[in-house]
Order: C-alpha cells, then sequence, then structure tokens
C-alpha cells in the first residue's frame, strides 16, 4: 500500500498469487526444461561414446582371438585421431610385426632345412671319401674307441692281421695285440691321453 496524506488517499493494489508468481512459475519450467534436455543430450552423447569404445573393444577382442588363431592379416578399421584410434593403430601395427616375424621364422626355417640337407649331403660325401681312403689305403688302418674296442678296419689290417671287418669290429684290441704289448700299449694311449 502506498499512503498520500495530502489528499487523505491510501492506495492498495491487490494481486492475485498466481498472476505474481506467473514469470516464476514460466521461468521454473523452462530451467526444467533446459536441464532435462541437458541431461537427455549428455546421456546421448555418453551413449555414442561408450558404443564407440565398446565396438573397439569387440574389435579388439575378435582380432585377438582371430590372431590367436593365425590370421595375422586381420585389420581393425580406426576412423578417429584420438585414444581409440590410436588403440587400433597400435593394435594394427603389432599384428603387422606379428606377420614379418612369423614370416621370417619361416623362411628362416625353409633355408635352415635346405642348408642342413646340404650339410647333410657334404657330410655324407665327406665321409665317403674317407671310408674310401681308409679302405683303399697300402697300410692297416684300425682305430679304437676309448674302451679298447675295434670300431674301423680296412682291407689291409684284414691281409695282416686275418680277421674280416666283420668278425673284428666290436672286438678288443687284445684280440690282435700280443699280451707283452698290451701294457705298453695302454701307457703310451695314457701318455697320449695326458699330454695330448
Amino acid at each position: 500500500s502506498i499512503d498520500i496524506p495530502e489528499y487523505g488517499w491510501v492506495i492498495i493494489a491487490e494481486v492475485d498469487k498466481s498472476e505474481a508468481f506467473a514469470t516464476v512459475l514460466k521461468l521454473g519450467i523452462f530451467i526444467i526444461c533446459l536441464g532435462s534436455v541437458n541431461i537427455i543430450v549428455v546421456v546421448i552423447i555418453v551413449i555414442i561414446f561408450s558404443r564407440r569404445i565398446t565396438d573397439l573393444i569387440q574389435k579388439l577382442v575378435e582380432g585377438t582371438t582371430r590372431i590367436a588363431k593365425g590370421e595375422l592379416g586381420f585389420k581393425i578399421t580406426a576412423n578417429s585421431s584420438d585414444e581409440i584410434g590410436f588403440l587400433a593403430n597400435s593394435f594394427n601395427r603389432m599384428t603387422r610385426q606379428l606377420e614379418e616375424s612369423k614370416n621370417l621364422i619361416e623362411d628362416y626355417a625353409q633355408n635352415l632345412e635346405i642348408k642342413v640337407k646340404a650339410k647333410t649331403e657334404e657330410i655324407k660325401k665327406s665321409k665317403e671319401y674317407t671310408e674310401s681312403l681308409i679302405e683303399t689305403a697300402q697300410d692297416a688302418i684300425i682305430s679304437i674307441e676309448e674302451n679298447e674296442l675295434i670300431n674301423v678296419w680296412n682291407k689291409t689290417a684284414e691281409k695282416i692281421f686275418g680277421y674280416s671287418k666283420d668278425e673284428i669290429i666290436g672286438k678288443s684290441i687284445s684280440t690282435i695285440l700280443n699280451k707283452k704289448y698290451i701294457s705298453e700299449y695302454r701307457d703310451e694311449i695314457k701318455q697320449f691321453l695326458d699330454t695330448g
């Protein structure tokens, strides 16, 4: 109320409560609507980002499963340059390096197999050549193992000692040495082994 004493008036204004608070009510409704829209937008953004992340995780799981089965050519498509794209690119780089390593190992294994075959053939030829030299030598060639068993016996040894190769291989050296020479032989072998 407003008091105007010069005229003896008092002005009283009366406003309905709903009319007085209408603006505040409209503002409240606007804030609630705006908040609801904001919540909906945030939820949609969270759903989109979580779907992107879960899709990538599913692709990574699929990729690791396929790589474990030997499919090293599997790649994950990355359409972004953020952390998700970085993860996908790192995964692809890892699979490429695994594939390169696997190819190198396979090449090495194949080359190794070829080298082993070539070396085996070389050893076989060398052995045949050595056996041929031993067999055709004009001197008796006899080889014994550490346990004094004969393991090499050529044709000239057969002529000199009178034993065939089949009869003497695996027999003791004492079969062909006179008993008085056995101790000399053992002493000389011991001296040789001690001095080299």
